[in-house]
């Protein structure tokens, strides 16, 4: 059975990024900018699409667990919600799991959600290279009593130190985000 992307769950995404809107002809979901108090509510596009998902086999996950984890996502990222609700579009209406049109939207999802940065790869315990606005960026984060001191590179070279939480590894979802002023 393939797993559509959506049944993958939230722990595998990154922390959010650019402003983005959704306009819409959907009477269920407004157009207004993310982050508004009238920001677009998503939860009927994941019932559609997690409906769709559970339907078609697609997702190990009930169609309720399936609209949380969505609801959970529209939630942590309202200034993408352009791409989340073409991508929910698609699951909802493709016919098919995982279909190569949806794959492609939910990496502008991904993309969106992880300050433009493409091709991140992280290692242990914390380390991570991803392009970013064309540059390679770098971080390097480790623990230091409850929370973690990170190093941030780029394109090389040291341009900062920075002190996080350390409740997640990336290079757009720690505190290097701010040193890179991404």
């Amino acid at each position: 059975m393939r797993i559509a992307l959506l049944g993958m769950g939230i722990g595998v995404l990154v922390a959010a990024a650019v402003g983005c809107t959704w306009e819409t002809g959907d009477p269920d979901v407004g157009g207004a900018a993310a982050g508004d108090a009238g920001a677009p509510d998503l939860s009927p596009a994941c019932a559609r699409a997690c409906g769709a998902l559970v339907a078609g086999g697609c997702t190990a996950q009930t169609t309720q667990a399936c609209e949380a984890t969505c609801t959970e996502w529209a939630k942590s990222w309202p200034q993408c919600t352009a791409e989340l609700g073409a991508y929910l579009d698609c699951e909802a209406f493709s016919g098919q799991c995982n279909a190569s049109a949806c794959v492609e939207k939910f990496a502008q999802w991904q993309i969106c959600t992880n300050a433009g940065c493409t091709s991140e790869s992280c290692g242990a315990p914390c380390t991570c290279v991803a392009e970013c606005k064309g540059a390679l960026h770098e971080i390097s984060c480790v623990p230091a009593g409850d929370k973690v001191t990170c190093t941030c590179s780029r394109a090389g070279t040291v341009v900062g130190t920075c002190e996080d939480k350390g409740t997640s590894c990336g290079v757009a979802t720690t505190c290097c985000r701010g040193v890179f002023g991404l």
